[in-house]
């Protein structure tokens, strides 16, 4: 009912949907608590096969976007090598958004040994402050662009803090939008979606040929919207607002997105 393409999706017969359990503060905050029906390496995600992944989509996409949760299994940790071997084939763009969670690996310490190799490969890196201190031990945006210049973009969230970014040159910070939290499930998804969004409905932003720090500026605010709309209902794909949800929000909060922004 929502559209969501389901070509190349893989099903493993004998193994589960993984189902996560999901603490949440008093505040809305959120924490991962473990896995519902099994250890962590006894569900479908773990079972992706590289051998399954259909080329033509590869061809005709724009961007592959992928998180690290998979590099903790061997059978998906192939599939997503193979695939960033096609993405880089087709010339794709390629986003990650870390998602470091150490209980979905039974190993935690490796998780930095799988990841770091892929950082030459990326187009667009998003994460949290805490990854960004796990990863590179420093929050500066400049710094980690400078030690890595295959990334045209990094976004670093920070919650209630707002977030920082380095984007085709241009740096920046935004606080967070102030907003009744329910649940801070999915929030840091609904940044990337809006990102993505803009990515793909804005030509000149994404061949920077006519980028300007306003434009830039607008790109992140409608990705912090996103994100922060998100808090405000419960759950992680549920509570993802329209993009009409979004302009209204926008709107009332005087940051209207100008008319180049459909």
């Amino acid at each position: 009912t929502l559209g969501v393409n389901r070509d190349g999706m893989q099903c493993a017969d004998r193994a589960p949907t993984r189902g996560v359990y999901v603490l949440r503060t008093t505040n809305g905050d959120r924490q991962f608590a473990g896995f519902k029906g099994g250890h962590t390496t006894e569900f479908a995600d773990t079972h992706l096969q590289a051998a399954l992944i259909p080329e033509p989509l590869l061809a005709t996409a724009r961007f592959l976007v992928l998180g690290t949760v998979g590099l903790a299994y061997e059978h998906s940790r192939g599939a997503i090598l193979h695939t960033l071997d096609l993405a880089q084939k087709y010339q794709l763009k390629i986003v990650m958004d870390v998602n470091w969670r150490p209980v979905f690996w039974s190993n935690p310490n490796r998780a930095w040994e799988e990841i770091t190799p892929l950082l030459p490969r990326l187009t667009f890196l998003k994460l949290t402050t805490e990854e960004s201190i796990w990863l590179f031990g420093t929050k500066d945006v400049r710094a980690i662009a400078q030690h890595y210049p295959n990334l045209e973009g990094i976004f670093i969230t920070a919650g209630a803090q707002g977030c920082t970014y380095g984007l085709y040159n241009h740096y920046g910070q935004f606080p967070a939008f102030v907003v009744d939290v329910e649940d801070t499930t999915g929030a840091g998804d609904g940044f990337l979606a809006g990102f993505l969004y803009q990515m793909l409905t804005q030509p000149t932003v994404m061949d920077h040929s006519q980028d300007s720090d306003d434009q830039i500026r607008q790109t992140i605010l409608y990705a912090n919207a996103v994100g922060a709309l998100t808090t405000t209902r419960w759950g992680a794909i549920a509570a993802q607002p329209t993009h009409a949800e979004v302009q209204a929000f926008l709107y009332l909060h005087q940051q209207a997105i100008p008319h180049r922004f459909p």
